[in-house]
């Protein structure tokens, strides 16, 4: 899954920018602070930000196992591609 997950970003030339939430599923904090990020993003929507900034959610143990786990969820990544859109 996490090639896949990666090799998608990377395929994607429509977008430069995201937000990648690590959350743990069962964990009470990530269901809380997932409806602010499912928030954020409706504001991304309703502003026209959407197509150039994307919002992904996974979760720490099965979706990229090569991410490791993470001690503390919800965890949030701003990634940035590089100009060329080839390399994070």
């Amino acid at each position: 899954k996490g090639t896949n997950f990666l090799n998608r970003i990377m395929e994607d030339k429509t977008f430069r920018e995201f937000i990648l939430e690590l959350k743990h599923e069962g964990c009470p904090t990530c269901f809380m602070l997932g409806k602010m990020l499912d928030h954020l993003s409706m504001k991304f929507y309703k502003h026209g930000l959407l197509p150039k900034f994307k919002f992904f959610r996974i979760d720490t143990d099965n979706d990229i196992p090569m991410f490791g786990r993470f001690n503390a969820t919800p965890t949030y990544l701003y990634v940035r591609k590089t100009k060329d859109l080839n390399n994070i």
